[in-house]
């Protein structure tokens, strides 16, 4: 099933494994690359409600990328 959830209901995986945040410059590129082309893979979401009891209704905990190819 997919669902349009607006992007500031969408907040970041609080067991992301991550530490170092995206270099500045990658991002900016990647936001043109997806203005020009869309964006070509599907980003996986939950209910924050399932997880977390301190988030607002409606939000999603962004979980990762899923590749259709």
């Amino acid at each position: 099933m997919i669902i349009n959830v607006p992007l500031d209901k969408i907040t970041s995986n609080p067991w992301q494994t991550r530490v170092v945040e995206p270099d500045p410059a990658y991002i900016k590129e990647l936001a043109r690359d997806i203005a020009a082309n869309g964006l070509l893979i599907f980003a996986l979401c939950v209910s924050a409600g399932r997880q977390s009891s301190n988030k607002a209704p409606g939000s999603m905990d962004y979980l990762g990328n899923h590749d259709q190819s």
